[in-house]
């Protein structure tokens, strides 16, 4: 009776710590993956779904994840004939989309860097450019030199625009 008393007193207080082991290191694997899964989130360029619709104001909060240029655009799904397309999102080409039967998506922007010691602004009066693809389009706004771990905000105000876009 003497010596199975002393296993089973032995062995009883290592199933325990081992088991606290194991609590301890799956909690520190879900913080871990909760840490991760939002640094990612929120240290990638801005590239969320917005809304388009006339008086939406959107404010994006980011950290760039690497240093050097990035750019500003507005990306659309083509639901639309090209030129038609063209001409809701304000982008005029070298055939000169001038003439829209829809409202031009009009918008200014303001992005703050650094806690505001670095700031660019414009609307959609300039933009820089534009991108296309099969499925998208791209206006392009503005674009701005950053450092990594850089911390932006980024607010757009949408003063007008078809309802098509919305």
């Amino acid at each position: 009776m003497g010596p199975s008393q002393n296993t089973d007193a032995v062995l009883l207080p290592a199933i325990k710590k081992t088991g606290l082991v194991l609590i301890y290191a799956v909690a520190v694997c879900v913080i871990g993956c909760v840490l991760l899964w939002y640094a990612v989130l929120n240290n990638v360029a801005v590239d969320r779904s917005i809304s388009l619709v006339s008086g939406t104001t959107i404010t994006q909060k980011f950290s760039v994840n690497y240093s050097g240029f990035y750019r500003l655009g507005i990306r659309a799904q083509r639901k639309f004939p090209h030129r038609e397309l063209q001409c809701l999102l304000g982008i005029n080409d070298a055939y000169g989309v001038k003439e829209c039967s829809q409202t031009r998506l009009k918008y200014v922007w303001t992005l703050d860097c650094d806690r505001g010691k670095t700031r660019y602004s414009g609307s959609s009066d300039k933009i820089s450019g534009g991108a296309y693809a099969t499925d998208w389009m791209e206006v392009e706004f503005g674009g701005f030199e950053a450092k990594h771990w850089q911390r932006c905000t980024l607010n757009l105000n949408i003063t007008d625009a078809s309802s098509l876009l919305s």
